[in-house]
Formats: C-alpha cells, structure tokens, sequence
C-alpha cells in the first residue's frame, strides 16, 4: 500500500514537473529519476534566480577610513549613481557615473565628475570580466585614494 502511495505521488511529481520522461526503473522505492537531461538543465535554471533581468544591487564600502560609500547598480543602466558619506561631515554627496570604456584587463570603467559639492574626480571600475552579479568587487576612487566594496 505504501509503495502503491508513494509511486503515485512521484507520478504526480513528474506530471507536474511539465512532462519529464521517467523510464523503466526511474521510480523506485520513492524515488524519481529524470531521464531527460536537457528539461533537468532548464528547471535548475529557472530556479537559480527568477529575478534575472531585474537585477539591483548595492555595494557599500569605505575609502581610508575616512568615506563611507554606497554604489547602486541595475542590469539597464549599470554603475549610474555613488553615494559619499565623508565621516567627519553629516551628510551624504552624490555623484553620477557614466560608462567610459573597458581597461586593459577588460575590466568595465566608469567616470564620474565633480559637481558643487563634491570637488573630485570619481572612478569605479568592476573588478571582474564578467556581468555584476551579487557577490561582485568593485573599486571606487575618489579625491585619489581607493576603496572597494562587495556588491549584494
């Protein structure tokens, strides 16, 4: 009776699961087999990160111990915008960053100038070859001194 239960249920299972093959022998004693390697493939992906294209993330970190920073980033406009909270100073300057280039480790590089409040240059340059992801690096330079941040 108990194996009648459970062979229905991994039946059940793989109707579900959108038409996965079983062959002969897959179900027993309770378990499922996929025989299909390419429908296994696409369910891992699709249950990796639902959210693919609407990625956003936040990098924070601190430059010398003595600025604090957040960088945000999404999938359509990239590295767009850095938050400063110098430490001696109780507020927060923003600066806006556009794409420059790839440097010579093809490495994404963006730029971003100084306005009325912050006097320096910015830079930040994703410290991988591949698309930002959560768990990226970047560096960020600003008023010539680094820092970096891991983004989540």
């Amino acid at each position: 009776m108990k194996r009648a239960i459970a062979s229905r249920a991994c039946s059940a299972i793989a109707i579900l699961m959108g038409g996965i093959l079983v062959g002969m022998g897959a179900i027993a004693g309770g378990r499922l087999a996929v025989t299909d390697s390419a429908m296994a493939q696409r369910t891992r992906d699709a249950i990796a990160e639902p959210n693919q294209d609407d990625l956003h993330l936040t990098c924070r970190g601190t430059i010398q111990n003595r600025v604090d920073f957040t960088a945000y980033y999404t999938r359509e406009a990239g590295f767009r915008r850095i938050d400063f909270r110098p430490r001696r100073a109780n507020r927060t300057l923003t600066v806006s960053m556009n794409y420059v280039k790839k440097d010579a480790q093809n490495r994404d590089i963006w730029h971003g100038q100084g306005n009325s409040e912050v006097q320096a240059d910015v830079s930040l340059v994703h410290l991988s070859t591949k698309a930002p992801q959560v768990g990226s690096r970047i560096s960020v330079g600003y008023d010539h001194q680094w820092g970096r941040a891991t983004c989540r």
